[in-house]
């Protein structure tokens, strides 16, 4: 079973993030932690088809735990009179959605994971 291509799923972190290549380097054990568990949960039978997909996914779930820390974190603020600046921390819903849409749109090729409540018999 083939990972994830790590400069792609890097890539895409940089642009869900608003950053550089450059910028997004430092965060690159964070991608490449997000893309082993994608690449864990890949199908056996999963071709190279689903790669795009699957690279997507890996990206927004670094996101989306970057997004899970920078809320942890105290972010700083600023203020001089009537003006203040303060960094947002404010994209966890958006960093959210997008890797439910993308865990969404790469389901075809990931295992079955969740828990099934059914009735055995009737």
């Amino acid at each position: 079973m083939a990972e994830t291509n790590g400069d792609s799923v890097l890539s895409l972190f940089a642009l869900y993030c608003g950053i550089t290549e450059d910028e997004a380097e430092k965060y690159s054990p964070l991608c490449a932690a997000a893309s082993a568990e994608i690449s864990a949960r890949k199908r056996e039978n999963c071709g190279g088809e689903g790669e795009s997909a699957l690279c997507r996914c890996a990206a927004a779930l670094a996101f989306y735990k970057k997004a899970l820390i920078d809320a942890g974190c105290c972010k700083g603020s600023f203020s001089a009179g009537d003006i203040k600046v303060s960094e947002s921390t404010d994209n966890l819903p958006a960093a959210r959605e997008l890797f439910k849409e993308t865990a969404a749109a790469s389901a075809a090729y990931l295992k079955d994971d969740g828990f099934v409540f059914g009735v055995i018999g009737a």
